[in-house]
C-alpha cells in the first residue's frame, strides 16, 4: 500500500507556504517549502506535486480567493483530494498539514 501524503498550504502577500508529511507518521513534518504567489510560483507548485508518485490530502487556508482559486486548481488531479479549511480552524502550513492527515 503506498503511504498518503499530506500538505498544507496558505497563500500570504506574495508566498505559498508548504508544509508536507507523512500521514502515518503524526509528529514528524517532513518538508517545509515556499514558492511566489504568482503564475510561475503556482506552476513550480503544481510541478513539484505531480513528482510525489502517491496519493496527496492537500489542505489549503481558505483565507482569500485567490487561495480558493488556487485550491480548485490542484484539485484537478487523480489520487489528489484538496480541502479548503478555514483560517480559524488551521493557519499554519503544518497545522493544516496535521488537519489532512486527521481527516483520514
Amino acid at each position: 500500500m503506498k503511504r498518503v501524503i499530506c500538505i498544507g498550504i496558505t497563500l500570504e502577500h506574495d508566498l505559498l507556504r508548504i508544509a508536507t508529511r507523512l500521514a502515518d507518521r503524526p509528529g514528524e513534518e517532513i518538508l517545509f517549502q515556499t514558492f511566489a504567489s504568482d503564475a510561475h510560483g503556482c506552476a513550480a507548485l503544481a510541478q513539484a506535486l505531480k513528482r510525489w508518485e502517491t496519493p496527496l490530502r492537500l489542505a489549503v487556508a481558505a483565507a482569500s480567493a485567490a487561495a480558493i482559486t488556487l485550491a480548485i486548481g490542484l484539485a484537478d488531479t487523480p489520487r489528489r483530494e484538496v480541502m479548503l479549511v478555514s483560517p480559524a480552524v488551521a493557519a499554519q502550513p503544518a497545522d493544516l498539514a496535521r488537519y489532512a492527515s486527521r481527516a483520514l
